[in-house]
């Protein structure tokens, strides 16, 4: 009897052993699957992160090239303006020097420079019309016009200048319509 104790008690601590065993097993298995959880977790963040700090990359970028368009279009605003402000210095040179030179001429010479500088004032005023057009339609054109027509002038200078024809094209326009209305009145009359 003594020896099936021993052996009884010898099949409990096998049976002990292998049930430490198997849970110190289990213990070690959850434990590798929890860390595999937390290693997957952790990728998946640093993805995310990535994925966030390319997005930021590509909405700056898209920013600085909105940025570029704006200025472009800038540049173009003030060729025109430009273009339009020394159109209008010259037509108004012309006409202060043909105001001071009726004072002393003849009717028939005031008729004559009336006759000639007619079509040149209506085809300036034409010309206004269609750059304002041009500028709302597209300022590039009008930039890259000012660019063409004054060699020397800057982007941002012709930005200036187009800038300036938006903001005082109502002045130029009525200008040259003076100017038109008193060559036609000129002619209308006679002598």
């Amino acid at each position: 009897m003594e020896k099936t104790k021993q052996g009884n008690s010898m099949i409990i601590m096998i049976v002990v052993g292998v049930v430490i065993a198997g849970l110190i097993g289990y213990m070690i298995y959850n434990n590798n699957q929890k860390q595999a959880q937390a290693d997957a977790q952790l990728a998946a963040s640093q993805a995310q992160a990535e994925a966030a700090q390319q997005e930021a990359a590509a909405a700056q970028q898209e920013a600085q090239q909105a940025q570029a368009e704006q200025a472009i279009q800038t540049q173009a605003i003030n060729s025109a303006v430009d273009t339009a402000q020394t159109e209008a210095a010259s037509a108004q040179t012309t006409a202060q020097a043909n105001a001071a030179a009726g004072a002393q001429a003849t009717c028939e010479e005031n008729l004559a420079n009336a006759q000639k500088n007619l079509p040149n004032l209506e085809d300036y005023a034409e010309t206004l019309e269609q750059g304002a057009e041009i500028i709302e339609e597209n300022p590039d054109e009008a930039i890259e016009a000012c660019r063409n027509s004054h060699e020397g002038l800057s982007k941002p200078e012709c930005e200036t200048k187009v800038d300036n024809f938006v903001a005082g094209k109502e002045d130029l326009y009525a200008e040259i319509e003076t100017e038109i209305e008193t060559a036609e009145a000129t002619i209308a009359a006679g002598c």
